[in-house]
């Protein structure tokens, strides 16, 4: 634990997790909140930064809408 998944983008890749959630690109609105997320547990292990933003990736209305 606190280790980074390989298999997962960094907890900071938007880019990244878009691209392994299936989507072209994230709205401003999930960037942002996702960038609050990381920097507001900034002293989480890696592992569980990347569990708190796939959760809310995919609770986001990005994922939602498809």
């Amino acid at each position: 634990s606190g280790k980074n998944n390989t298999n997962l983008p960094g907890s900071s890749d938007f880019d990244g997790w878009a691209r392994r959630v299936g989507l072209g690109a994230l709205t401003d609105e999930t960037t942002a909140a996702l960038h609050d997320y990381v920097a507001q547990n900034a002293k989480l292990a890696e592992d569980h930064k990347q569990a708190g933003v796939l959760t809310l990736l995919l609770t986001s209305p990005d994922w939602v809408a498809l």
